[in-house]
C-alpha cells in the first residue's frame, strides 16, 4: 500500500466509527499493524500485558514466526492508539474474537482488511500493511546510512532514486541526522 492508500483506508474507517461497531477496533488493528510493521500472526496475539508504557513512549512485545519474540519500541502516540481501545486484563487479547474466547484469527484480520479496502475502492491484503512499513523503514535506514559520513548532493540524489525516495526525503534525513530538523520518524499523524 502507498502512504496515500493507507491514509485513505484509515479515513474511510474513521467515517464509519458511528455506524460500524467494530470500526474503532479495525482502525487500531490496521494502523497499529502498519506502524509496528508486524505480521498478521504477530498483531493477532498481542495481549494487554505485551503493551508496556515507558517514560519516553512504550514498547510492544510481539510473538511470531518461528516462535520467536521481539520487542518494538513505539512512540507515546502509538501507545495511546492501542490504549484507546480500553486497556483490558494483562492476559486478555488486544484484538479479541467476538465469537470465541480467543484472539482474532488471521482469516478474520484478512476479512477486516478486505472489508475496508472494498469500501475505500481498492484491494487490501493484510500483509501489505507490514510490507509497506518495512519498505518505509528500509528507506529510513538507507537515508540514515548516507548521512553518517560527508556526501555530496549527487550521491544523495542517486541513492534517493535507487531506494525510491525523493531527494527532499533524503535532505530531511540528512538534516535530522545533523540535529537541524527534529521529527518522529515513524510517528503517525492525524
Amino acid at each position: 500500500l502507498s502512504e496515500e492508500q493507507c491514509a485513505s483506508l484509515l479515513a474511510c474507517i474513521t467515517r464509519h466509527v458511528d455506524s460500524d461497531r467494530n470500526a474503532r477496533r479495525d482502525y487500531v488493528l490496521i494502523k497499529g499493524s502498519y506502524l509496528l510493521g508486524c505480521r498478521v500472526s504477530e498483531i493477532a496475539v498481542i495481549r494487554w500485558g505485551d503493551v508496556e508504557g515507558l517514560s519516553d513512549g512504550g514498547q510492544i512485545h510481539l510473538f511470531g514466526k518461528g516462535s520467536k519474540s521481539r520487542v518494538v519500541r513505539v512512540s507515546s502516540s502509538t501507545l495511546a492508539l492501542f490504549e484507546s481501545l480500553g486497556r483490558g486484563e494483562a492476559d486478555g487479547f488486544v484484538f479479541p474474537s467476538s465469537r470465541r474466547k480467543n484472539h482474532l484469527t488471521r482469516q478474520a484480520i484478512g476479512d477486516v482488511c478486505r472489508k475496508w479496502g472494498k469500501r475505500s475502492g481498492f484491494h487490501v491484503h493484510p500483509h501489505q500493511l507490514s510490507i509497506a512499513m518495512r519498505r518505509t523503514r528500509f528507506k529510513g535506514d538507507v537515508m540514515s546510512s548516507l548521512f553518517k559520513r560527508p556526501s555530496d548532493i549527487r550521491r544523495a540524489q542517486q541513492l534517493a532514486i535507487t531506494s525510491l525516495v525523493t531527494l527532499g526525503t533524503a535532505v530531511l534525513f540528512g538534516l535530522a541526522n545533523h540535529g537541524l530538523v527534529v521529527f518522529g520518524a515513524f510517528d503517525e499523524t492525524e
